[in-house]
């Protein structure tokens, strides 16, 4: 058993759920295959609640050395219920340098109890120094048997499955996207912005106003990026590849990885999609 491990794989793969049910099977109590995913401890750990579990997530698109400073001190505590903790940093990426700094002293010299798990789809983005201290574990993109399959477990439509090849073999990202309860109105905005036919009133302006204003809601837009992606490529496996949509490609591609890093204002990005 290592002490310290890195998911890597693109976003939607199942990293955060192979992780959680890792973590189940250090924690759990039964004396027979683990995870047995019915022992109070994984019921624990599936809600959220296990005292030997503590998760981790960006806030505002970073992860500050004040919740990671937390979390050491959470680590060097001896475990309540076994003789195992779990630490879950999603987003790993995200850390800023202090943070990262930080970190890199509790992977050198880990509590005997600790098990570290970091989850990135940006792996080049953390420090080589955390990088080379972890065990890495790669995810690849699933196949469209595999993206089915995940579908109807979740209860969607599997005809959902021919976003599969545009997404790259990633069924979280479909999922995230079809949550959406703008999705049609997301549909009609980008279809007019391949079509060049959008201005702000006729792209999103009557989108603003009401119980929606998804513009104005950054992970709505990061839906929207998602969908007008899925668009663009569905055109050009059809060999459709203008000049201009290739543009909005090389531009769309930059804002997806902009929107993480410097948490651009949301409306902002959708605007600078129109002057491609």
């Amino acid at each position: 058993m290592g002490q310290s491990y890195l998911f890597a794989g693109r976003e939607g793969v199942g990293k955060y759920l192979v992780a959680r049910w890792f973590a189940a099977g250090l924690l759990c109590s039964s004396q027979g295959e683990r995870p047995c995913l019915s022992c109070p401890s994984c019921s624990r750990v599936e809600k959220g609640v296990h005292v030997d579990l503590k998760e981790i997530a960006p806030e505002k698109g970073m992860i500050s050395i004040d919740t990671i400073r937390e979390a050491q001190n959470w680590l060097y505590l001896k475990p309540m219920e076994g003789k195992r903790k779990a630490l879950l940093i999603d987003d790993a990426h995200t850390m800023n340098i202090p943070a990262a700094n930080a970190f890199l002293k509790t992977l050198e010299e880990p509590p005997a109890s600790a098990v570290i798990l970091l989850i990135t789809a940006n792996p080049l983005w953390l420090l080589p120094t955390i990088r080379s201290r972890c065990q890495v574990v790669r995810f690849s993109p699933l196949s469209s048997t595999e993206v089915k399959e995940v579908l109807k477990r979740r209860g969607e439509n599997t005809e959902l499955c021919h976003l599969g090849e545009a997404f790259e073999g990633s069924p979280g990202k479909i999922l995230e996207l079809v949550s959406s309860p703008n999705l049609e109105e997301m549909r009609e905005a980008a279809m007019l912005l391949l079509e060049g036919e959008a201005s702000w009133s006729s792209l999103v302006g009557r989108h603003l106003k009401g119980k929606k204003g998804w513009v104005r809601e950054k992970d709505e837009v990061i839906r929207f990026l998602l969908l007008l992606h899925h668009l663009i490529k569905s055109r050009m496996l059809e060999g459709h590849l203008s000049e201009r949509v290739r543009r909005l490609y090389e531009r769309l591609t930059l804002l997806e990885e902009e929107v993480f890093m410097y948490n651009l204002n949301p409306q902002l990005v959708v605007e600078s999609l129109m002057g491609v």
